[in-house]
C-alpha cells in the first residue's frame, strides 16, 4: 500500500498491507491502521520516521564525532552516514532524538539515513567530512595586553573554526571560502608568548607560543638630553616594555635603534633637528619581526618598523 503526501503529491511510504487494503487511519500514538477487505483483518504499522537535522553537521574524516539527529518516530533506529553504519546509536524515550558516533568517511558531504520499523528516511548531504586542519602562521604575531589586535591566521581546512589565544576565545572570527585563512580579534592577555589554537570541523590544532602579548611602553628619561642640530648624538632612553619600539625625536625617526633584552633601555642616534626643545616619542610596533627580544649590540644597525600606538613623549633640548 502506497502512502502519498497530498500536498507534494509524492510517495512518502510503502506499507506491506494485507489482501486488498481499502482504508487507512492514523491513531493518536502515530500507528497506522489499514483494513484489508479480502482477508478481513487490520494491518498495524508504526509511524513513518521524519528527520529535521543533525548537529554538528561536520567532523573529521577519521570519524568519532558524536552527533545528535533530530526528528520524529525514531525509536529503534539504525543510522548510516555516507552509507556506513554509525556506532553508539541511542534514541531518547520520545523518539525525537538520536545520538550516535560517526564512522570514518571521505572528505565531502555525506547523506544521513535513519531506518526504523516504520521506514527509512534520509537527509542528503547533511554531514560534511573534513580533513584535519593545519596552521602555518599568524600575522601580526604580537599585540597589546588589552587585546583588540586584528590578526590573520593561515593554514588549511579551517572552515567552521573557533579560535583561542592563550586559552581565551578570539572574537570576530571569520574564515575565507577556501578555508585557508582566518581573521579574528585577539582577546586580552598577559605579557608573554601565548598559544594559538584553532578548532575546526576536522579537529583541533595549535601553534605554541605563536602570539606575544606586549605591555604598553613607559619612558623615564633620555641621556644626554641635548645635542647639535646636525644630529648624530648617541642617546640612551630608559623605561619599560621598549622592545621593538620605534623612536622619533622632533617627529623625525632616530637611526641605529637597539634594545636591551629586558626592554628597559634603547640606544639610538638623533636625527638632524632645529634649535630648541624636541619631543622624544617611543611607539610599540605590532609586527612579527619585532616580537622577539633584540640583542643590545647586533652586528649591523636595524631600525624599528612603522608605528602603531604612541607611548608617552619626553622632551629634550638640542
Amino acid at each position: 500500500m502506497t502512502v502519498i503526501d497530498s500536498v507534494t503529491n509524492t510517495v512518502v511510504a510503502t506499507l506491506p498491507a494485507g489482501t486488498n487494503p481499502q482504508y487507512a487511519a492514523v491513531a493518536p500514538n502515530g500507528n497506522i491502521y489499514v483494513t484489508n477487505s479480502n482477508s478481513g483483518n487490520v494491518s498495524v504499522f508504526p509511524p513513518f520516521p521524519t528527520l529535521t537535522g543533525i548537529t554538528p553537521a561536520c567532523g573529521p574524516t577519521a570519524g568519532g564525532t558524536v552527533v545528535t539527529i533530530s526528528g520524529t518516530s525514531l525509536a529503534g533506529a539504525d543510522v548510516t552516514i555516507g552509507g556506513v553504519p554509525a556506532t553508539g546509536v541511542s534514541v531518547n524515550p520520545g523518539g525525537t532524538q538520536i545520538t550516535a558516533t560517526t564512522p570514518a568517511g571521505v572528505a565531502g558531504a555525506a547523506t544521513v539515513a535513519v531506518a526504523t520499523c516504520g521506514g527509512t528516511v534520509s537527509l542528503p548531504a547533511a554531514f560534511t567530512y573534513t580533513a584535519v586542519p593545519t596552521l602555518t602562521g599568524i600575522s601580526p604575531a604580537c599585540g597589546p595586553l588589552a587585546g583588540g589586535t586584528m590578526v590573520t591566521i593561515t593554514g588549511t581546512n579551517l572552515t567552521g573554526a573557533i579560535v583561542t589565544i592563550g586559552g581565551n576565545p578570539a572574537t570576530g572570527v571569520s574564515v575565507n571560502p577556501g578555508g585557508t585563512q582566518i581573521t579574528a580579534t585577539t582577546p586580552a592577555g598577559v605579557a608573554g608568548a601565548a598559544t594559538v589554537t584553532v578548532t575546526a570541523c576536522g579537529g583541533t590544532v595549535s601553534l605554541p607560543a605563536a602570539f606575544t602579548y606586549t605591555a604598553v611602553p613607559t619612558l623615564t628619561g633620555i641621556s644626554p638630553a641635548c645635542g647639535p642640530t646636525a644630529g648624530g648624538t648617541m642617546v640612551t632612553i630608559s623605561g619599560t616594555n621598549l622592545t621593538g619600539a620605534t623612536v622619533t625625536i622632533g617627529g623625525v625617526p632616530a637611526t641605529n635603534v637597539f634594545y636591551n633584552l629586558a626592554g628597559t633601555q634603547i640606544t639610538a642616534t638623533t636625527p638632524a633637528g632645529v634649535a630648541g626643545a624636541a619631543t622624544v616619542a617611543v611607539t610599540p610596533v605590532v609586527a612579527p619581526r619585532v616580537c622577539r627580544p633584540r640583542s643590545p649590540t647586533p652586528p649591523s644597525p636595524r631600525s624599528a618598523g612603522s608605528a602603531r600606538r604612541a607611548g608617552r613623549p619626553r622632551a629634550a633640548r638640542w
